[in-house]
């Protein structure tokens, strides 16, 4: 049994001594121009690594300024704001034609009950509420402008300037035609005639 061992650690001994040169080789460091099974270089690597050290906010501040800065996003910015453009001078005449058809009326009830045959007939929703009544335009598949009558501090009624649309991005937004701007809360409606 001794002889066995013996013999096995001679073999231990020897394979230990064929195989130096290959263990001192993978213990040095050493630089490689490519790894070739990734396919990257040193200068590749270094890039990554600087890119990984730059902070996320930073990388995400550049990859905005690039897309903004894009010439395929001014053309999409042109080509909303155009749209924009065409749906705002359409709502002005819409505003207008209710105007003149609320203009005669002092109350919600009245003027509900009026016209509410009229707007139908021509595909517009009408509904009355305490404080409003509204006119439902669906005008396509996905696209919709909703007016507000309401009453005036003189006693009359008077279409809002403020009405609820699916903009030119598809997104439901509440919109003052004449000022541009846009809210948050619908209360706006009962203040902007």
């Amino acid at each position: 049994m001794k002889q066995n061992t013996d013999e096995r650690r001679r073999k231990i001994d020897e394979m230990r001594e064929r195989f130096a040169p290959l263990r001192d080789y993978m213990a040095q460091p050493r630089y490689i121009k490519t790894n070739p099974i990734v396919g990257i270089t040193e200068a590749d690597a270094q890039k990554a690594i600087e890119m990984l050290q730059e902070s996320v906010s930073e990388r995400r501040k550049k990859a905005r300024e690039e897309i903004i800065n894009s010439e395929t996003a001014k053309r999409l910015r042109q080509a909303f704001q155009e749209m924009r453009a065409q749906s705002v001078g359409k709502m002005h005449k819409r505003h207008a034609f209710l105007s003149d058809i609320v203009k005669e009326y002092t109350n919600l009830e009245d003027f509900t009950r009026d016209k509410s045959e009229f707007f139908e007939m021509m595909g517009v929703e009408v509904s009355c509420g305490e404080s409003c009544v509204s006119l439902y335009f669906q005008l396509d598949y996905d696209e919709y402008e909703q007016y507000f009558v309401v009453p005036t501090n003189d006693g009359k009624l008077a279409v809002s300037h403020v009405i609820e649309w699916q903009n030119e991005a598809c997104a439901n937004e509440t919109l003052n035609i004449f000022t541009g701007e846009t809210y948050d809360d619908d209360d706006v409606i009962y203040t902007n005639y």
